[in-house]
């Protein structure tokens, strides 16, 4: 007897070939047009960079940090919490003065390039 898996065609919401196409070609083109924004102006592209990841360091030291409270985990809790914080402070540097957050971002690469 087999079972159907949850990702069974019978149980996905049916998406019209051509719905699919329009958005996939749109984003496409959306996509080109950024990269060629920041080709063009690297020093906005190091700007949205920096905030990028600044908004996503902010969620993922929000997260440490919430499941450094809920689980309790015996000796893992500091270690957590900590690295929580510190992503939470490089996320607020990041989002509250972006020029630092790219200028650090262009130091790093030339010393990993350098190596």
């Amino acid at each position: 007897m087999m079972s159907s898996s949850p990702l069974s065609p019978s149980l996905l919401p049916a998406i019209s070939p051509r719905w699919s196409h329009g958005w996939s070609t749109a984003l496409s083109i959306a996509l080109i047009v950024t990269g060629l924004i920041a080709v063009a102006l690297p020093q906005i592209g190091g700007l949205a960079v920096a905030l990028y990841f600044g908004w996503l360091l902010l969620l993922a030291g929000v997260a440490l940090l919430l499941l450094a409270w809920r689980t309790h985990a015996a000796g893992a809790f500091p270690l957590q919490a900590g690295l929580g914080v510190v992503y939470v402070f490089v996320a607020l540097f990041l989002l509250l003065k972006p020029r630092g957050g790219a200028s650090l971002f262009d130091a790093a690469a030339c010393r990993i390039s350098a190596s």
